[in-house]
């Protein structure tokens, strides 16, 4: 018996991070090109996906292409891991299912808003 791990905020919502997924990666039938986003963009995007279903063979993979595609594209320098983990914060409404890595980053924000 194979067991699935119920998505944080139902299948429901599960299912709209699943088109934004398709949207984003091959695009949508008859209304979106699926390059209209850089590869770097699409990465981000597939990384912070990954991060909020806490894979974390897919959160290696993307992290290496999103480090790749920054050094392609010579993007400035920012702390794109930090805020997208940052990012994930904002899609569960139930914070004891967060990843330990979203934990980690949410004790760190709260320590640089509440002295």
């Amino acid at each position: 018996m194979i067991r699935t791990k119920t998505p944080l905020l139902g299948w429901i919502f599960n299912d709209v991070l699943n088109e934004l997924h398709q949207i984003v990666f091959e695009g949508l039938p008859g209304e979106t090109a699926p390059f209209e986003l850089t590869h770097l963009e699409r990465e981000y995007i597939a990384y912070v996906l990954a991060c909020y279903y806490q894979c974390g063979r897919c959160l290696q993979f993307h992290e290496r292409a999103v480090q790749l595609a920054r050094k392609k594209e010579n993007a400035p320098e920012w702390n794109w891991k930090d805020d997208l983990v940052s990012a994930t914060l904002f899609l569960h409404l139930d914070g004891t299912k967060l990843s330990e890595m979203e934990w980690e980053r949410w004790v760190k924000n709260l320590a640089i808003l509440c002295p």
